[in-house]
This record gives structure tokens, C-alpha cells and sequence, in this order.
């Protein structure tokens, strides 16, 4: 289906998106109502096993993880990679296999956690292993090439593995890969020693010892051969660093961190210290500095803001020596009373199609408890996190209607729509019970649009699918860069 743009400015422009067709599975997801009448939200694809890891191949089309096996859990669990493609325009993806870990002699072994795309290449965690896959020249079943992986030796009995990855270029067909290490305990640091990775199946990296609680970057060429550097540690005291993401403007590097789980209440869901908003900004990053943010030592307790206690749950003074986050996430009031944020599990940067009030900013999806029943998901929401005024809100929030989404683990951004992907939608999470399919991907579209002021100009295009290719990443009112 083709859709017609046009954008005509004399002293301004107004950008305005039209469709031709309703998409056949539009859904509520219990929008903030000054919204619901600006946005098509629509099932993209659904019938997937414990779906997450969502990007965007060099055709256009997206690509997400799933895990295939008993419980997400399962450690003989295997992957597949699934392209999602709406042929046709009707808003409902059709999907093709690109790589099934059971068939291809399970080189893509364990659950997907988190995947990458660049270039022509992509960097897929299973919890214990990173995997490079090359895309091939066409989108057939199987046509991704295995380059090789990355393989992680944790402690028995893990709290918490490696989930989380960034990746940014450096020079031709080379890279920086950004990943985590996840606390091994609740509210411990992870013993020194403990973590280990070594390169498998074509990499060549002997045994290296990793620091826990952490992020690091591993310098990466890929020729006719697939060629690692040595990991460097990047940020320390971090309890699950899970959600990774580069401004690419700015080459700052926002990280999404887990707080602490009760010590008290083990099981029931509640929190210790709040999850949080962090950066590393591209300057900290050039000159190699090692920024420690406080875990197990410093974090603000759950529920009593201004108040900081370590890993025993201990009163503690403010410290310097900690980095500071960008905000943390205590219980709002509004829109709904005691609507809570936890399991930050992925961010996006906002489109740049969306509305004036969402254009400038990241979503950030929350995980929210494991188990929860219908009219019980206090701690799900999808956060927008304002960089102008550094504040954030729920675009989508918790105790939506018919429990419609269940666990966010996945954020993608295009021109116009962010995609997200939920584990189990409306029945809890199923990690314990068989994958059946009722995971999805969801597409939030703007059919109301951002509003600028650049200089007089016309343009008359068309477009496939309903996407703008059009770049504002700062609000022009002011006369600030783009």
C-alpha cells in the first residue's frame, strides 16, 4: 500500500500522516486519554514464543528473538529469528524464519534476551552467549550466517545474567559492543573471579575474567574473518544494567538499571531501591572513565524518595562518589494512584514523527512482576521520559484494561511508530509454562504528527507503508539544532 505525503512551509510546516486502510487488529492498550485520539495502536504480529530483541533490517523490515522450549528459563532452550514484513499495508506483519537454532545444529542455543542490528550484521544474547549473524543477500528461511559467538561462565544459582547490548561503529567493519553483567546475587556485589568469557564457534578470545554488576565494551572487526579485542570495563555498581541505548547524535550511552528486590518480602514483588535512568556521556566514555552508580553500597529506597540504603537495607548518607542517575522511579499518583515502575527492561528513543509533547525523549518499557492477575499489573507501564524538562510520565500505564499487555521487554523505533513486544500478553508471564504463542509485537503509530518551524520550503513525496523519512531530532520552535 502506498500513502502520499506532502509538506508545504512558508513561514512553517505542518506534517500530517494519512491511511488508506485500517489495520484488521487494532487494539486499547489503555493509552493516556489525551492521546488515544493521536495515535493507531495495532497488533503487529502475533502467535510468538516469548518474544523480545526487536530491530529493524537493512530492508526496512523488523526482525525479532524468540525462545522455543518448555519455560524461558529452560536452559536447553534454542532460538529463532523471525522477520516481520506487512506486505500488504493492513498493519499486520507476515513472518519468515530467517534462523532457527534447532535446525541449524543449535549455534543459537539458550533464550533470547537482547539483539542489535548494524550494518549488515546482527549481535544476539541468549542470557550465556552473544552470537554474530551476518545478513545474507535475501530474506529466505535460514539465510543468516552464523559468524560466531561469545560465550559467558557465570556462578551457579545467577541472579542475574547478560541480557542488555549496544553497539556503535568505529571504522569500516568495525565496532564497539556494549554489554552487561547482571549481580549474581539479589543485593550483593558479585564475587570477584566469578564471571568469565571466552570466544567459541570462530571467535578467538581466550578465558577472560570479568568484573560483576557491570558494563563493558569489547572491540569487534569483522573481515573474511571475525576478529574480538579485549573487554573493557566501562561502569561499575550496577545491579542489572538491562536496557542499553546510544543517543545518536550525541553519542551519550542511557542505561537502564534494575534496583534492589525486597530483602524482607522475597517473592512478593516488592522493591528495595527503585530502578533508574543513567548515562554515560560520550566525553566520559572517549577518556575511559569507570563510573561507579552505587550498587549494592547507595540507591534511593523504594517508596520513600530522598531516602538511600544499601544492599541490608541500611540507612545511608549521600554520597559523591557515586554517579548520580537522571531520575529514579518511585510510585506516581497520576494517572492513577500508586501506579508503580519496576523491571526497566528496554528503552527507545521517541520517534520523530510523534507529537510536539513526545518527539524529545526516550519510552521506556517495564517488565513489572513475574506472575500477576488480570487487574493486578501495578508495574508495567510504558514511561516517556522528557530530556528537555527531565521528567516522565506513562504513555502507558499500569492496570490497563483486561490486564491487555502483559510484560514489556522489547522498544524499536521508526520514523513515525514505536513497536513493542510483550512475553504474555493479558495471562501473566509464562517463564514457567509452555511457550503457546501468546506473545506480540504491538505498533503504536502517530496519525497525528509533530509540528516544527524550519525554513520556507515545499516538498511532494510518496512513501511506502506509511513511514515518514524525515529526521527532526530537536523541536525547531526555539531555533535549537536539529
Amino acid at each position: 500500500m502506498k500513502n502520499f505525503l506532502r509538506i508545504t512551509g512558508l513561514t512553517g510546516f505542518s506534517l500530517a500522516l494519512s491511511f488508506s486502510g485500517e489495520a484488521v487488529r487494532a487494539t486499547n492498550l489503555g493509552i493516556d486519554p489525551m492521546f488515544q485520539d493521536r495515535f493507531r495502536i495495532t497488533e503487529f504480529a502475533t502467535g510468538l514464543n516469548f518474544p523480545t530483541g526487536l530491530v529493524q533490517l537493512k530492508d526496512g523490515s523488523l526482525l525479532v528473538g524468540t525462545t522455543q522450549g518448555s519455560n524461558f528459563f529452560d536452559p536447553q532452550n534454542t532460538g529463532q529469528l523471525v522477520r516481520l514484513q506487512d506486505t500488504n499495508g493492513d498493519g499486520v506483519a507476515e513472518k519468515t524464519i530467517l534462523y532457527d537454532g534447532a535446525i541449524a545444529g543449535n549455534k543459537l542455543s539458550g533464550s533470547i534476551g537482547g539483539i542489535r542490528a548494524i550494518d549488515d550484521y546482527l549481535f544476539v544474547n541468549t542470557l550465556d552467549r552473544i552470537s554474530v549473524f551476518q545478513q545474507g543477500a535475501d530474506f529466505s528461511a535460514n539465510s543468516l550466517a552464523f559468524k560466531g559467538s561469545l560465550d559467558f561462565s557465570f556462578p551457579a544459582n545467577r541472579y542475574q545474567a547478560s541480557s542488555a547490548l549496544a553497539v556503535r561503529p568505529t571504522g569500516t567493519q568495525q565496532f564497539e559492543l556494549f554489554f552487561n553483567l547482571g549481580a549474581t546475587v539479589n543485593n550483593l556485589a558479585t564475587p570477584s573471579g566469578s564471571i568469565s568469557i571466552a570466544g567459541q564457534n570462530g571467535i578467538a578470545l581466550a578465558t577472560t575474567t570479568l568484573t560483576g554488576d557491570s558494563i563493558y565494551k569489547l572491540p569487534i572487526s569483522i573481515g573474511s574473518n571475525l576478529t574480538v579485542g579485549t573487554p573493557t570495563l566501562v561502569a561499575t555498581g550496577l545491579r542489572n544494567a538491562a536496557a542499553l541505548g546510544f543517543d545518536k547524535t550525541t553519542g551519550d550511552l542511557y542505561i537502564g538499571e534494575n534496583g534492589i528486590d525486597s530483602i524482607t518480602n522475597v517473592g512478593l514483588y516488592q522493591s528495595l531501591t527503585t530502578d533508574e535512568l543513567n548515562l554515560l556521556t560520550a566525553a566520559q566514555l572517549a577518556n575511559s572513565e569507570v563510573k561507579n552508580f552505587g550498587f549494592p553500597a547507595y540507591g534511593e529506597k523504594y517508596g520513600s524518595p530522598g531516602v538511600f540504603v544499601n544492599g541490608a537495607g541500611e540507612d545511608v548518607s549521600p554520597n559523591s562518589i557515586f554517579t548520580d542517575p537522571l531520575t529514579t522511579f518511585q510510585p506516581i499518583s497520576n494517572p492513577k494512584p500508586g501506579s508503580e515502575s519496576t523491571g526497566f527492561a528496554t528503552l527507545a528513543f521517541a520517534p520523530t514523527a510523534f507529537p510536539d509533547e513526545l518527539n524529545d525523549g526516550l519510552f521506556l518499557g517495564f517488565f513489572g512482576r513475574l506472575t500477576y492477575q488480570d487487574g493486578d499489573d501495578l508495574k508495567n507501564p510504558l514511561v516517556y521520559y522528557d530530556l528537555a524538562t527531565k521528567s516522565y510520565s506513562h504513555f502507558l500505564s499500569t492496570n490497563r484494561p483486561g490486564g491487555s499487555f502483559g510484560h514489556f521487554s522489547s522498544l524499536l523505533s521508526t520514523q513515525d511508530s514505536l513497536f513493542a513486544t510483550d512475553m504474555g500478553a493479558g495471562s501473566g508471564l509464562l517463564f514457567f509454562s509452555p511457550g503457546s504463542g501468546l506473545g506480540k509485537v504491538y505498533q503504536i503509530q502517530a496519525t497525528q504528527t509533530a509540528q516544527a518551524v524550519p525554513e520556507p520550503f515545499t516538498i511532494v513525496g510518496t512513501l511506502i507503508g506509511g513511514t515518514a523519512a524525515l529526521r527532526m531530532r530537536k523541536k525547531l520552535k526555539d531555533g535549537s539544532k536539529a
